[in-house]
């Protein structure tokens, strides 16, 4: 870590020798001339470790993920799946909308396949049972957006 922080320090004093060379050049075709030069010496400054072949070796070890990665995994695949569940509800409820059938509440089910991809196992639609003549469409309608099971639950109004 030491070997971090007395790298830092060094390209912070570069940075104000190259910025005090630059105030002090004067203008015409020298003030390019340094430009060049203190762009140069910082560059150098920057990648003198590497150059060197030391490198920046650190005190500290990164922490190991394999214990966790379970864990993420699982984390990761209830958010997609939340997210899919979401989305699929978004859509069904704009079809309704289009449609013009009120309905109460919409929900999905969310599922991953062997080949590790998320799909919509079924959908449930609550409306109201005055727009039943419509089941045939709304269903024929979400099969083709979804491949999903399609559940209507009819409520008097």
């Amino acid at each position: 870590m030491d070997l971090l922080k007395q790298w830092m320090i060094s390209l912070v004093f570069c940075a104000i020798i190259g910025a005090v060379v630059n105030i002090l050049t004067p203008k015409g075709g020298t003030e390019r001339v340094m430009k060049v030069v203190v762009a140069t010496f910082l560059i150098c400054a920057f990648l003198s470790p590497f150059i060197t072949g030391d490198g920046l070796e650190s005190d500290f070890e990164l922490p190991e993920f394999s214990e966790n990665k379970s864990d993420l995994s699982d984390s990761i695949s209830e958010s997609m799946l939340s997210q899919a569940e979401f989305q699929s509800v978004l859509e069904t409820e704009s079809l309704l909308e289009s449609l013009e059938v009120d309905f109460i509440s919409v929900e999905a089910a969310a599922d991953v396949n062997e080949e590790n991809q998320i799909y919509i196992k079924s959908i449930t639609v609550t409306a109201y049972e005055k727009f039943s003549y419509r089941e045939k469409q709304i269903e024929s309608n979400l099969k083709t957006m979804f491949s999903a099971e399609v559940i209507f639950i009819w409520e008097k109004k």
